[in-house]
């Protein structure tokens, strides 16, 4: 179901990549952020960064271009990860 980049017509249940994978998760949880690439989101006040000790579920781990949320097991739901 990955696709870089993604049919926009196609719900991101069924076609997606990592940024819109979270974008249809918060917008679905009523948190809705910008689709944006990843590097964008380290622009955004919405966010600010914490240490790894102090990560949440549902905050969000984003690397050199890719981006996840954290689940309270402490694993990372993502696009390409399940």
């Amino acid at each position: 179901r990955y696709r870089l980049p993604p049919r926009l017509d196609v719900p991101f249940t069924q076609e997606t990549d990592c940024t819109r994978f979270v974008h249809g998760i918060y917008s679905e949880a009523g948190h809705p952020v910008p689709r944006i690439p990843t590097d964008g989101f380290f622009c955004l006040s919405t966010f600010k960064e914490v240490p790894d000790s102090q990560a949440l579920a549902g905050d969000l781990v984003i690397y050199p271009g890719h981006v996840g949320i954290l689940q309270k097991s402490g694993r990372v739901i993502s696009a390409t990860l399940g």
